[in-house]
């Protein structure tokens, strides 16, 4: 399973860098998606994550630290569809019209957390 954690950290490290360079395209395949569409990924990828991470955590670097981000994931899976589709969508808007100076620091935040996932899953 660590295999997998190391792939989300490689996404988010390729998407971190891409958004950097070049936020638009990244921010126009966000934009396309209807409200179902994000509530549907929105959920299903934290729940996905979430056990993704739980059964990977005991063998990585910090099994602490992966563990209780695969429980946020899960619960915030689990607590989304209460908001609803169109709430979520309003606050996927609110973030991507976001001055670009903050979009590229969340850019950048993707870089380094894509980095560490990499490196947690790595065998020591």
């Amino acid at each position: 399973m660590n295999w997998l954690v190391a792939a989300f950290g490689l996404f988010l490290f390729v998407i971190g860098l891409y958004g950097m360079v070049s936020p638009e395209p990244v921010l126009r395949v966000l934009r396309g998606w209807s409200p179902s569409q994000r509530l549907g990924i929105a959920v299903g990828g934290r729940a996905v994550l979430g056990v993704i991470f739980l059964l990977a955590a005991d063998s990585t670097r910090h099994p602490g630290l992966i563990t209780a981000i695969g429980v946020i994931a899960l619960l915030a899976a689990a607590l989304m569809p209460l908001f609803g589709a169109q709430r979520i969508s309003a606050m996927f808007d609110w973030f991507l019209d976001r001055p670009p100076p903050l979009l590229r620091a969340w850019f950048v935040a993707a870089v380094i957390f894509g980095a560490g996932l990499v490196w947690v899953a790595l065998p020591a």
